[in-house]
């Protein structure tokens, strides 16, 4: 139904707004507060009952439909025309099924009116959306979720159905492909429970119904089968959840699907496995689904499907949105990498930005010097996603292709990258650091190092306070030009050169050493007891993470092909 879907704004505040392509699956991912929900919102709005005052979609493209198939869409919702009801001219009474809720609701619509909007001859875009989009629409969120699986009245099932359960207990196409999903997913039966005589139940069963008359009768081999069977409220909210949406989904003809946040509730494996199954169903049903999504295992399944999925980032930072089309081939190829695989990359997507260090011991250490800073001082990074690389080695393959989606990603490396001058190149270049820079500072680099070598130093023990007074300064600058471009190199030498006042043994290294650190520490000491580290760690992530590094990862970006100057260039390094 829906062709494009146009934004308010784009990649940044300098660009077009973003036009996408709906594809079978949309996915919209982001940190929180940046108007995921709210797009779904509009999106159902303009389906249904269009206003002004939309703050995230402009515009939405249709696909187009002639006349015939818009009367035969019709004609699949005409139900009879209800008692005291007066029939007009050129008018179709529609049966609308709220699946939300109980309840049935009649409206006589001008098929006339319709048919001449389709065929370019009126511009009622309001009627249209809300007398025959509104029929193909439906948005489920976390707070009707639940109500998806509760019973409904079973009514008269030889009438168009009133709710969803009737309509699937009509239906037995549906019914199988139901029981199979969840038979796949949670090793139980779905069926529908008919036996109370005044409404349908969902329950679950051990045992998949030997014919339709065990599930839909009311003799005793029905009675016991369904007495066996498990009711669904007394299952766990993530089978309530999985379950309730698979069947909403399934019981009508829906052309747009709009679902708010559907992995809530879920553990990572069904939430994975339900990404998968709505993406392969919106690919069979020729149908569209937009989603809000909070979870990287819910994305992994869709992508899984192997159907075509559009995924789009949304930020809102200082009061700036922003949105970017993440290429679907790109995310692919990243998925395929076992290294950012294991890294859990995807997480990013839903975090302002990423921090990446070499081992899980640094990763553990800065994130807890973090989130201390902020909850002394609220000087931290926020809404940052620390993760850790094998080593200094493969940090720029997973920083590289975070900033190519446009997620700011810094790299924290111990002070020996300096020895090492093709680790240097490498990492420099996955930043996207200009070559004309690169060449310059290994120069530096490798006088530096040599420096160190002459002053019986490893820059692996020792940092810039350890050099001779009039290298120091040099040092520095270097250090200062690569965080620059978002490399952080620690300027006392590696993780276990931080803190010295703890007196932590100098064998000890990396898990040993965190695990001594942390005991030291303490659970509530601000980190702030000595002046080195005040300057040190405290310098790392209050300035460069948040001053400095991450405050040009903002609003301020320009796309590449505006770069003027250094400051412009330093800018277009991170993707944007």
């Amino acid at each position: 139904m829906i062709k494009k879907l146009k934004l308010l704004f784009g990649e940044n505040q300098s660009s077009a707004s973003l036009l996408l392509d709906v594809a079978p699956v949309n996915i919209f991912v982001g940190p929180n507060n940046s108007g995921k929900s709210l797009l779904l919102k509009e999106i159902e709005q303009l389906c249904n009952n269009p206003e002004p005052g939309r703050k995230i979609i402009s515009e939405i493209e249709l696909d187009q439909y002639d006349k015939d198939s818009i009367l035969a869409m019709l004609k699949s919702k005409e139900t009879d025309k209800p008692e005291g009801h007066r029939h007009h001219g050129d008018h179709m009474f529609i049966n609308r099924l709220n699946v939300l809720n109980s309840g049935q609701r009649v409206d006589q619509v001008n098929v006339h009116e319709i048919v001449n909007y389709v065929e370019g001859k009126n511009n009622n875009y309001d009627y249209f959306a809300q007398n025959f989009l509104s029929l193909y629409t439906i948005r489920l969120d976390g707070k009707t979720r639940f109500t998806l699986t509760e019973p409904r009245p079973s009514g008269d099932i030889t009438k168009a159905p009133t709710n969803h359960l009737m309509a699937i207990f009509r239906d037995d196409s549906i019914r199988d492909k139901i029981r199979s999903i969840t038979h796949d997913a949670l090793d139980l039966h779905f069926v529908i429970d008919p036996t109370g005589m005044t409404e349908f139940k969902i329950k679950l069963s051990g045992d998949k119904p030997e014919d339709n008359t065990q599930e839909q009768g009311l003799d005793q081999r029905a009675r016991d089968f369904h007495a066996a069977a498990t009711d669904i409220t007394d299952m766990s909210d993530g089978v309530k959840a999985f379950t309730g949406l698979i069947a909403a989904s399934l019981s009508q003809d829906f052309k747009v699907l709009l679902i708010d946040e559907p992995e809530a509730f879920l553990h990572p494996t069904l939430a994975r496995k339900l990404g998968k199954v709505l993406a392969s169903i919106t690919e069979e049903r020729e149908n569209t689904v937009f989603i809000s999504t909070h979870s990287p295992d819910f994305v992994m399944g869709c992508v899984q499907s192997g159907q075509k999925i559009n995924i789009v980032r949304l930020t809102y930072t200082n009061g700036v949105a922003t949105a970017r089309h993440l290429a679907s081939e790109q995310l692919f190829k990243m998925m395929r990498n076992p290294l950012l695989r294991s890294t859990g990359i995807l997480g990013a997507m839903f975090h302002e930005s990423v921090i990446v260090s070499e081992a899980d011991s640094d990763r553990a250490f800065y994130q807890e010097v973090n989130e201390r800073l902020n909850q002394f001082g609220d000087d931290g990074a926020k809404d940052s996603l620390f993760i850790n690389a094998q080593n200094k080695q493969t940090i720029g393959r997973i920083v590289a292709p975070l900033r190519n989606m446009g997620i700011p990603a810094a790299a924290i490396v111990d002070l020996d990258i300096i020895k090492k001058g093709g680790e240097f190149k490498e990492l420099c270049k996955a930043c996207n650091i200009p070559q004309s820079l690169i060449d310059s500072w290994g120069v530096l680099r490798g006088n530096l190092n040599k420096i160190f070598e002459d002053s019986g130093l490893n820059p692996n023990k020792n940092g810039v306070q350890d050099l001779p007074r009039e290298h120091q300064d040099t040092l520095r600058m270097l250090l200062n030009n690569i965080a620059e471009y978002g490399i952080f190199a620690v300027p006392v030498g590696a993780l276990e050169q931080w803190l010295p006042e703890l007196e932590i043994p100098g064998k000890l290294h990396g898990p040993g050493w965190i695990m001594e650190a942390f005991e030291k520490m303490g659970k509530a000491l601000p980190l702030l007891i000595t002046s080195n580290l005040q300057v040190m760690v405290f310098g790392l992530f209050s300035e460069a993470f948040r001053s400095g590094f991450l405050t040009r990862l903002g609003k301020e970006f320009k796309p590449n092909n505006q770069r003027q100057g250094d400051a412009k260039k330093r800018r277009a390094c991170f993707g944007r």
